[in-house]
């Protein structure tokens, strides 16, 4: 069985997107059923699947409306010319199943768990609760990669060969967006945020404010949480996506009831329904209270509890953030560089191939992002990021070494290892000057020795006795240049001819 589906407009094709299109494809994922006993998740999934896939270039008109700094979605009339008159701050969305499909590589994976599933249990066939198996940055669980469970190893393996933008794993027993950090390091219940808090608490906002009733949940505020402020846990997949993966990761609680009847329901009179402008987003939601006497069958319902929570998430990765590539100045060629943010204590690696990045900010704010590449000159832009996304090339000048006449950019090499990357930013940074003085006085000193080494060879000749040399220097310039026990060394003058060194024995 093929546990991993993968939303495309090219099913069972290799995506051959041009750069320019591919690079600027977000990468999102959903993972259900990580407890065996929590099997809501999983059939929300098949239903957002086949949901897309129904409705590709064919579901209503979507108005996106940004609430209080919150991003929902609602059904609204539009003339033959597609626009409201009088609406303001609407970003109109003709196709909310196209906007995913082509801008978006979303992967679903309905089960991570499927032995837990067939057993009705919460942790795998091993009895291990798969939330508690992965490597965790406060308590040590196991340094061994393999003797971690295979649902373990195959999670960290995936996202080791697709660089996610951003993801969400859905569980059941609560109502609830759950985004780090999950626990702390002395191990207390308190709030705990990671360096990206504000951004997680707007993705956490999204989906709770998209849903019908999470936002108005009398336990948490506004419908989300942080983590270790609910209850700590350590060895969670939502920490370490964002640790080691570079993706923004939230935990969805997306039920109470852990394993509800997905065909019965409850017969529930009329009026102790609520109104139909408070229980969604389509109006497709509202056939329930077309009934006199309705019976709520309880997977349906929590499909359509859940349905717009599920969208906005995913489109929220194309209508906020920053996003754009950083490219070499000298060639042209892409880099993987890294782009932080002043103030965030956080990178995100650009892809090897296109040297895209896409970083998830909340909107609303000033930032100064930085772009970094070792060999190369980094640079700094501020942007204001209001309720759209931010397109954001960087062109990186390679830093230059003077060789001969030619000018060479010094991380021109395959070496790609860290060690020698190090080297390379010490050696050309701020110890230029002292490495280029130190070869001049290393060549200077190697001069000195080869003249040294060629004035004793050449005097090194024995002549026939103190006499002769005698009788040669007489009516001759020259000057005494050294003089040691065994022998001395003079400096003759010759008329018509260059100065000659002879060795006289003493």
């Amino acid at each position: 069985m093929d546990f991993l589906k993968k939303i495309s407009d090219k099913p069972g094709e290799e995506e051959t997107e041009p750069a320019f299109k591919a690079s600027t494809l977000r990468t999102f994922k959903y993972i259900g059923n990580v407890h065996g006993d929590e099997p809501v998740g999983r059939e929300l999934l098949i239903l957002l699947a086949n949901w897309l896939c129904d409705n590709y270039l064919k579901d209503p008109l979507v108005a996106t409306i940004v609430v209080a700094g919150y991003i929902l979605d609602i059904t609204v009339d539009f003339g033959q010319c597609g626009h409201r008159c009088g609406c303001r701050n609407l970003i109109l969305t003709r196709d909310m199943a196209k906007l995913i499909v082509e801008n978006v590589h979303l992967h679903l994976l309905p089960s991570m768990n499927p032995d837990g599933f067939s057993l009705r249990k919460r942790g795998n066939a091993n009895n291990i609760d798969l939330n508690r198996d992965f490597p965790d940055q406060f308590v040590f669980i196991n340094d061994d990669e393999d003797s971690r469970q295979p649902e373990t190893r195959a999670i960290m393996n995936w996202l080791r060969d697709i660089q996610f933008t951003a993801s969400a794993s859905l569980h059941g027993g609560a109502l609830v967006a759950n985004y780090p950090w999950d626990g702390t390091e002395d191990k207390r219940t308190k709030y705990y945020g990671c360096p990206d808090d504000d951004a997680f608490r707007f993705m956490a906002s999204i989906y709770s404010h998209s849903h019908y009733n999470m936002s108005s949940s009398k336990e948490f505020l506004g419908g989300i949480t942080n983590g270790a402020a609910w209850y700590p846990l350590y060895g969670g997949m939502q920490d370490w996506n964002y640790i080691h993966a570079g993706c923004f990761e939230l935990t969805l609680e997306v039920s109470d009831n852990k394993w509800p009847n997905a065909t019965e329901g409850t017969q529930k009179k009329q009026e102790n329904l609520k109104p139909p402008e408070k229980l969604g987003m389509h109006s497709d939601i509202n056939q329930a209270f077309n009934l006199k006497f309705p019976v709520l069958k309880q997977l349906p319902i929590l499909w359509r509890y859940n349905k717009m929570s599920l969208l906005n998430l995913v489109a929220s990765l194309v209508k906020t953030g920053v996003h754009g590539r950083i490219y070499s100045s000298g060639d042209g060629r892409p880099l993987p560089g890294s782009i932080t943010v002043s103030g965030i204590n956080y990178t995100v690696i650009a892809g090897k191939t296109f040297g895209d990045y896409h970083r998830f900010l909340s909107p609303r704010d000033k930032y100064e992002v930085v772009a970094t590449m070792p060999g190369f000159k980094s640079k700094n832009t501020t942007i204001w990021l209001d309720d759209g996304p931010v397109t954001l090339d960087f062109v990186l000048d390679p830093v230059v070494s003077v060789k001969g006449s030619v000018l060479q950019n010094i991380y021109d090499c395959d070496c790609y290892s860290k060690s020698t990357q190090d080297f390379v930013r010490f050696l050309w940074g701020a110890h230029f000057e002292g490495f280029f003085i130190l070869i001049v006085i290393l060549g200077f000193l190697l001069l000195l020795f080869q003249r040294r080494a060629k004035v004793k060879f050449s005097t090194s000749r024995p002549l026939a006795g103190s006499k002769r040399t005698i009788e040669f220097l007489k009516g001759r310039k020259w000057k005494l240049k050294e003089r040691c026990s065994r022998y001395s060394i003079v400096q003759v003058w010759i008329p018509g001819e260059s100065h000659t060194n002879i060795l006289t024995v003493s």
